[in-house]
């Protein structure tokens, strides 16, 4: 079975479509400034053991990751929201460490992406 890749390039296309090379660019660094803040969030949440914080990010990540395009990304939120719902604390660090590993493979395939964008 094939992994999907980081980033859904239909999703781009989209965005390109609706805003031409300076929208993608801007929204490409909205969704990494984004990712970042819930992944710090997630973090914390973790660390702290507080279930409705790393809960409450991996909704927003969720959300914007699906749109964006970045599933992989979106699946690991949303596991990890579930789990964080459930008050199943122990297993949030395993996840943890699956989303920011799917979050770097998104970072990455952007980073490739935003060079091929003229500004």
């Amino acid at each position: 079975m094939k992994a999907d890749p980081p980033i859904d390039e239909q999703a781009l296309a989209r965005l390109q479509r609706l805003g031409g090379d300076r929208f993608v660019l801007r929204m490409i660094d909205a969704f990494l400034e984004t990712m970042k803040d819930r992944l710090g969030a997630a973090r914390t949440g973790v660390e702290r053991g507080e279930a409705d914080t790393v809960a409450q990010s991996m909704h927003s990540l969720k959300s914007s990751a699906g749109n964006f395009g970045a599933v992989c990304l979106r699946r690991a939120a949303e596991e990890m929201e579930q789990q964080a719902h459930a008050g199943r604390l122990d297993e949030l660090p395993r996840l943890l460490a699956r989303l920011e590993a799917a979050a770097a493979e998104v970072d990455h395939a952007l980073a490739v992406q935003r060079k091929d964008v003229s500004p």
